[in-house]
C-alpha cells in the first residue's frame, strides 16, 4: 500500500532500504572477520580453509525455508551467492580451475553462474590438469563433470594418482529448472567434505574381477541405502583390478561401519572399499509463495 505517498517519496523509500541492506552487509562482514579472528586465535584449522559448501547450502535452504513474498526465490540465492562467494574470495584468496574442453561447456556455466566474477577462475581443457592443479595447490578447487559416463572415468585418479582430493560439492546448489534435484558438475577439493542435512556419496569398490551394478545395488539394498548409479572400470595394466563407482543416497565416510558391512555382502572379491566424497543434494522445484503484500508498477 503507498498511503497516498508520492513517486518521489516512495523512490526515498527505496533508498532508505538500499542503505539498510548495506549497512547489514557490513555487519554481517564484521561478524565473519569475528569468525575468521576466533578461529585463528584459538587455532580451529581445518584443510579448506573458510570453503564450507555444506554449510553454504544450509544457508540457501534455510532461507529458501522462511521465503515470502514476490521477490523470486532465483533472486535470493543469487544474492547470497554473491555474498558468500566475496566473504570467501576476499578471506581465503579463493580459486578455481574449470574443466572446458570447448567453448560453451557445462562446467564452465555452472561454475560461473555459481560464483560470479568476484572468484577468479581459469580453465583447461583436460581433467587431469584440472586435478593437478588442486593437486598442486595452484587453485583452491576445481569443477569438473558428475562422474557417471562411462567414456571417462576420471574419478580413477582420486583412487590413486590423486588419493588427497575429494568430491566435497556439486553445481548447482540449486536447480529451478527440474523437480527432481541432481547434479551436473562437482567441486573437487584438497579437504574431507561434511554432511549437510541430505547428502549423496560416491565411493569406489576395488575387487579382483567386475561386480555388476544389480549386485551392488542388492548389497545396498541389504543396508538400507539407495544406489544412484554404477559405473566400471578395469585397470588395463598391472595388477589388472576392477573399479565400480557407486553414488549413493547419504553421507559416508571412510569410517563408517556401514561400508564394512556392504564389503561383507559383497564377497571375499572385494579388496577395498574407497569413498571419494559427496555433495549436498540440490534444491529443486521450488513453487512461488503467495503473500497479501505485492508491489505493483515500476520505480
Amino acid at each position: 500500500m503507498t498511503d497516498g505517498k508520492s513517486l518521489a517519496e516512495l523512490r526515498r523509500d527505496i533508498d532508505r532500504i538500499d542503505d539498510s541492506i548495506q549497512e547489514l552487509l557490513w555487519q554481517r562482514t564484521d561478524v565473519v572477520e569475528e569468525v575468521r579472528a576466533y578461529k585463528h586465535k584459538r587455532r580451529v584449522y581445518r584443510r579448506g580453509g573458510f570453503f564450507r559448501p555444506s554449510r553454504e547450502i544450509e544457508i540457501l535452504r534455510r532461507l529458501l525455508r522462511r521465503h515470502q513474498g514476490l521477490f523470486p526465490e532465483k533472486g535470493i540465492v543469487q544474492i547470497w551467492r554473491t555474498i558468500i562467494a566475496s566473504h570467501l574470495a576476499a578471506q581465503e584468496h579463493f580459486t578455481l580451475a574449470v574443466y572446458r574442453p570447448k567453448s560453451k561447456d557445462p562446467c564452465w556455466n555452472l561454475a560461473r553462474e555459481h560464483y560470479g566474477s568476484i572468484v577468479p577462475t581459469t580453465y583447461a581443457a583436460s581433467i587431469t590438469t584440472v586435478l593437478k592443479k588442486v593437486a598442486d595447490r595452484t587453485v583452491s578447487a576445481g569443477v569438473l563433470p558428475v562422474p557417471r559416463k562411462k567414456d571417462d572415468a576420471w574419478w580413477r585418479h582420486l583412487v590413486d594418482r590423486f588419493d588427497d582430493l575429494r568430491i566435497v560439492a556439486g553445481l548447482p546448489f540449486v536447480d529451478f529448472e527440474r523437480d527432481a534435484g541432481d547434479v551436473q558438475a562437482v567441486i573437487v577439493a584438497p579437504m574431507a567434505p561434511e554432511p549437510s542435512s541430505k547428502d549423496c556419496s560416491f565411493f569406489v569398490v576395488e575387487s579382483e574381477r567386475a561386480i555388476g551394478p544389480a549386485r551392488l545395488a542388492e548389497a545396498l539394498a541389504c543396508e538400507k541405502i539407495a544406489g544412484r548409479s554404477f559405473h566400471g572400470w578395469r585397470s588395463p595394466t598391472g595388477r589388472r583390478r576392477s573399479f565400480a563407482l557407486v553414488e549413493a543416497e547419504g553421507f559416508f565416510d571412510g569410517a563408517d561401519p556401514v561400508l564394512a558391512r556392504i564389503r561383507q555382502h559383497l564377497g571375499e572379491a572385494v579388496l577395498g572399499i574407497r569413498v571419494l566424497g559427496s555433495y549436498a543434494v540440490p534444491l529443486s522445484g521450488m513453487k512461488p509463495k503467495k503473500s497479501r503484500k505485492s508491489s505493483r508498477g515500476r520505480t
